[in-house]
């Protein structure tokens, strides 16, 4: 948002500089990664792991430096599968986990059934997971806002883990799980007074 939203506030105020003044606005900026996992294990349980690290987070979302965090939220999780031709189940019981990386574990949703068979070489689409239990959407919130705030530094991991039926079949797939999150922050930024509502004023220092 910082690229198309800040410049038009601050073309409008170039040729008006006696009617500008700094003000704090609040600007969106949203977050939809998706960590893809291969499955491809014989006897129906499985469990595999993508780690996540604050470069990763930081990389992902275009707020800037001096930026004011003022929320996160945990908007969605959601599933799609790619469903491969070696595969034999034809459901897939599916939980996933945060966990700071030796640290404890918690649940963002358990026991996600997906019904597979007949889905080889289909292009299905995400499907959002719920329940979602809050002690692991609360840790993915806490996590995020730590490493955009700069107070946390060390990686974690998502996990998807579960079982396939029948039991004894190999299950091979690709399983893409969608993370939506929704930040707001504010900025200090030069606006046209008489063109632009909303905001504070923010003093002379144009920035936080």
């Amino acid at each position: 948002m910082k690229k198309i939203l800040i410049p038009c506030i601050l073309l409008i105020c170039v040729p008006l500089m006696s009617s500008c003044e700094k003000r704090m606005l609040s600007f969106p900026a949203p977050l939809d990664k998706t960590e893809v996992f291969t499955l491809d294990e014989t006897g129906g349980a499985f469990s595999e792991f993508s780690t996540i690290s604050a470069n990763d987070i930081r990389n992902a979302i275009d707020i800037p430096d001096d930026a004011d965090i003022s929320s996160v939220v945990v908007e969605a999780l959601a599933i799609r599968v790619e469903v491969l031709e070696a595969n034999e189940a034809s459901n897939l019981t599916v939980s996933g986990s945060i966990d700071e990386i030796g640290g404890a574990r918690d649940y963002m949703f358990e026991n996600y059934v997906i019904p597979i068979e007949g889905l080889v070489g289909v292009d299905t689409p995400f499907i959002g997971v719920n329940p979602l239990i809050a002690a692991g959407i609360t840790k993915l919130k806490n996590k995020v806002q730590s490493f955009l705030l700069g107070l946390d530094n060390e990686s974690f991991n998502i996990s998807v883990s579960g079982n396939a039926s029948p039991e004894g079949s190999r299950v091979a797939l690709r399983l893409h799980l969608q993370i939506k999150m929704a930040m707001e922050y504010k900025l200090c930024v030069d606006v046209a007074k008489d063109f632009v509502e909303g905001g504070e004023p923010c003093g002379d220092e144009g920035g936080m």
